[in-house]
Parts: structure tokens; C-alpha cells; sequence
């Protein structure tokens, strides 16, 4: 299924397919990315262990000059915030790579990588517009100084891998946390499991971009290892959503 691009898509995506399927979710993203590393060129398949987040600090923006610099060191003074990594499901991070590495050529996979998604595909990807005062000259600068640092960057797979984190529906919910709310959508459901491959497109730091050929190569193939992975999973029958009156029954 295409959700298209960006966090409020992804969100769509995982909350109103949550709101209908009764049960548990797995949920395996295939998207494409750019990669801010020369360890891997455009044309690789990454499969990521935890992403972070990369947003707009609006009230950056607002600051008067002073301000900005009395805020200098502080996160009020960065123009861009980022979050700690979000991790996903190993184990199934762990099944789609061994699936990838027998459907995608030999040696154009690699897994355990720290990922990073922005909110938006140019300012908070370190693109520069000199239409606009984005201030993000040193953006990617500042993420090769992350300690881990990311290795690719696109715009959905922190918030697949935040809505999982945050899912009610699991065995250590908080207790503090309502059961259920009128107003809300239905409650009951199982666990969501996630995990995350991209296909590095463009070279951030390189410039280098991939061969249209490459790209259908490529997604065939890992498009096959990520449904394969999927097939190969199992789950309770206790936890799968009811046949009858669903598509499935048809």
C-alpha cells in the first residue's frame, strides 16, 4: 500500500487502519531515502534498528536577534530540534534482513542502521532555497555529529516507529493510561510490530543519484523480501482479526 509522503500520512495510515483491524498489526515500510554516509552509495538496501525525529523549531523563528543569540546552546536557539532514536521490532527487523539478503543482489544490503526522518522534504532535509530563510546551512552537518549518528534520511519511518511505541494495546501498557474513551475509537485491539527498509536514492554528501533501472531492480526485489517476511510471520489465532464480515470472507 502507498501512504505517500510525510509524517501526517503515515499517521493516517497506521491510526485508521488500527481503528478497523481487530488484532495485531505488522507493518513492513519500504520507502526510499537519501544516505549522509560514503559507506553507503545510492543503490543500497538499508534496513534500520531505530530512527529519530528532525522537526521545524517554529518559535526559532519568531526570535528577534537578541533573542536568538541569549538562546545560543539551548534547544530554544536551534532552528531545528531532534528527538532520541525510536527503536522497532527486532525480531521482525532481524527476519526481514535474512529475507532481503536472499532476494536482493548479493552485497547491497546492510541492517542495524540508525535512520532519521524530517518533517519536511526540503528545509529539514538541509536542502538549501535561497528563496527562504530556513537557516539549515549546517544541518546535516549537525547530524554527522550525532553520537550514534544516522546513516539515511527520509520523511515517515519515525512516526511508523513512534505510533508502535505508543500503542495501547500491549501487555505493558501503563496502568495510568484510559481503556477506553466514547469518543475514541473502538478499544480491544492487539500489538503493533514494525519494521523499516529504504532504498538510498540520492547521495546526500555526494550528489550521486540512482539509475531509473536500478530503482525497478530494486524495488522488485526488495519488495519480495518484505512480503516474504510478512507471509513468514506468525501470530495467535487468539490476535488475528475475525473472517467473518471482512474482506477476507469474500
Amino acid at each position: 500500500m502507498d501512504t505517500f509522503q510525510g509524517y501526517p500520512m503515515i499517521d493516517f495510515f497506521v491510526r485508521e487502519v488500527r481503528a478497523v483491524v481487530t488484532g495485531d498489526l505488522i507493518i513492513i515500510r519500504l520507502g526510499s531515502c537519501g544516505t549522509l554516509v560514503p559507506e553507503i552509495p545510492v543503490g543500497r538496501v538499508v534496513v534500520c534498528s531505530s530512527s529519530l525525529a528532525i522537526w521545524t523549531n517554529y518559535d526559532y523563528f519568531q526570535l528577534s536577534d537578541q533573542e536568538r543569540e541569549n538562546s545560543k546552546g539551548t534547544p530554544a536557539g536551534s532552528p531545528y530540534l531532534m528527538s532520541r532514536p525510536i527503536g522497532c521490532d527486532q525480531t521482525l527487523h532481524d527476519a526481514l534482513y535474512e529475507n532481503l539478503e536472499k532476494t536482493v543482489d548479493q552485497g547491497l544490503v546492510s541492517s542495524g542502521a540508525l535512520h532519521s526522518s524530517a518533517d519536511t522534504f526540503y528545509a529539514g532535509q538541509g536542502r538549501l532555497d535561497s528563496n527562504f530563510m530556513d537557516h539549515n546551512h549546517g544541518l546535516l552537518d549537525s547530524l554527522s555529529k550525532l553520537n550514534p549518528s544516522p546513516v539515511t534520511l527520509e520523511m515517515e519511518t519515525t512516526h511508523l516507529f513512534h505510533l508502535a511505541a505508543i500503542n495501547q494495546h500491549k501487555s505493558n501498557q501503563p496502568a495510568d493510561e484510559p481503556k477506553s474513551d466514547p469518543s475514541s475509537f473502538c478499544q480491544g485491539k492487539g500489538q503493533i510490530r514494525v519494521a523499516a527498509a529504504h532504498i538510498t536514492f540520492a547521495g546526500r554528501i555526494s550528489g550521486d543519484f540512482i539509475e531509473p533501472k536500478e530503482v525497478e531492480k530494486l524495488e522488485f526485489q526488495a519488495g519480495k523480501g518484505c512480503l516474504e517476511t510478512l507471509i513468514n510471520q506468525q501470530i495467535d489465532p487468539a490476535n488475528l482479526h475475525p473472517v467473518e464480515d471482512s474482506v477476507w470472507s469474500c
